[in-house]
C-alpha cells in the first residue's frame, strides 16, 4: 500500500505555540520548523528496501494540501547518471552527495505563505540516503544542525528554498561558518530559539519546474559577497565551490504511488551502489 500523508507529521508548522520558530522570521516571509518536541528527539538510522520505494517514504498525493508539483517520490540525481543530466541540453554541474531521495507527505502547506514547509532534512520517511558511511555521515551532519527547509512558491510557478539551521552549527553546504557569532557576521538572521535563516547571498537554492520534475539550482556566493573580507579570509573554503550548480530533481513515483519512467533508471543507478538494495533514513528512536 502506497505511503500518501494528506496532513504534517509534526503538528502544524503553522503560527501555534508548539511550532519552532515562535517568533517571526526576517521581513515576514515564512515561518518553518516542526514542533520542537519533534526537533529534539533521539533519531536513529534505519535501512529499508530500494525496492519499496513507494510503500516506504511519506509521499503527497491526492487529498494532500500539497501542490502537485511535489507530488509523489523525487530522485535527487547528483551524479548526473539519469538521461536528463546527460542531455546536452540539460546544464548539470554538481559534486554529489549520499542524498537520494525526497518527498514531501510529512509537510502541509501553507496558503499565506505559499510555503511546503518543515522538510527536515535529518528525520522522517521523506529524505532517504545511500546506506553506506557517506550516508551515515551526512545524516549525523544534518541531525547535528538540525538542517530545515522551506519550499516557497513563487508567482512564476518555480521555487524559493529557505533553509534554516541552529545558530551554533550554521554551515554553507559543507563549510561551517564557526558558531553563531561568526553566523551574525556573515548575515544569518535570527529564526528564534537558537536558530537561523541561511543567508541567499551566501547560498541561494531554486527550483525551476521542468515536464520531468524539477532543475534544482544551487548559487554560491553572489558576486558582491566574493570580494568581502569575510568571504576570502574566514571562508576561503567557499571560493573553490562552484559559483552557480545544477542537477536534476525527477519524479521517479507520481503521487498515486506509481513509478514512472525514469524509476528504472533510478533503480539501475542504485545497484551500483555498495550495498544497492537498501536506502537509509533517519528515524525517531
Amino acid at each position: 500500500e502506497t505511503t500518501v500523508r494528506a496532513a504534517s507529521a509534526y503538528g502544524r508548522s503553522g503560527r501555534s505555540s508548539n511550532v519552532m520558530p515562535r517568533h517571526p522570521p526576517p521581513k515576514g516571509e515564512l515561518w518553518g520548523g516542526p514542533a520542537e518536541w519533534w526537533a529534539k528527539q533521539k533519531f536513529a538510522h534505519k535501512a529499508f528496501s530500494i525496492s519499496a520505494v513507494p510503500q516506504t517514504m511519506h509521499l503527497a498525493g491526492p487529498g494532500s494540501s500539497i501542490p502537485e508539483g511535489l507530488w509523489g517520490v523525487f530522485w535527487m540525481d547528483q551524479y548526473g547518471v539519469s538521461s536528463i543530466a546527460k542531455d546536452p541540453s540539460y546544464p548539470f554541474k554538481m559534486i554529489g552527495s549520499a542524498e537520494v531521495l525526497a518527498s514531501f507527505g510529512d509537510a502541509s502547506y501553507e496558503s499565506d505563505t505559499r510555503c511546503v514547509t518543515p522538510v527536515p532534512c535529518y528525520g522522517g520517511l521523506h529524505w532517504a540516503f545511500t546506506n553506506n558511511d557517506a550516508g551515515r555521515t551526512l545524516i549525523d551532519m544534518h541531525l547535528r544542525q538540525r538542517n530545515t527547509l522551506s519550499f516557497c512558491f513563487r508567482k512564476d510557478g518555480n521555487i524559493q528554498i529557505y533553509q534554516k539551521v541552529l545558530d551554533e552549527y550554521a554551515s554553507l553546504g559543507p563549510v561551517p561558518v564557526g558558531g553563531s557569532y561568526m553566523a551574525g557576521l556573515l548575515g544569518f538572521e535570527s529564526a528564534g530559539d537558537e536558530y537561523s535563516w541561511t543567508p541567499r547571498s551566501l547560498m541561494d537554492l531554486k527550483m525551476v519546474k521542468t515536464s520531468w520534475g524539477w532543475d534544482r539550482v544551487t548559487y554560491v556566493l553572489k558576486s558582491q559577497e566574493r570580494h568581502s573580507w569575510l568571504v576570502q579570509h574566514v571562508l576561503d573554503e567557499l571560493q573553490s565551490m562552484m559559483p552557480e550548480s545544477h542537477y536534476p530533481l525527477i519524479q521517479i513515483v507520481d503521487g498515486h504511488g506509481r513509478p514512472t519512467e525514469y524509476y528504472a533508471e533510478f533503480l539501475q543507478w542504485m545497484g551500483t551502489q555498495t550495498p544497492g538494495s537498501e536506502m537509509l533514513f533517519n528515524m525517531p528512536a
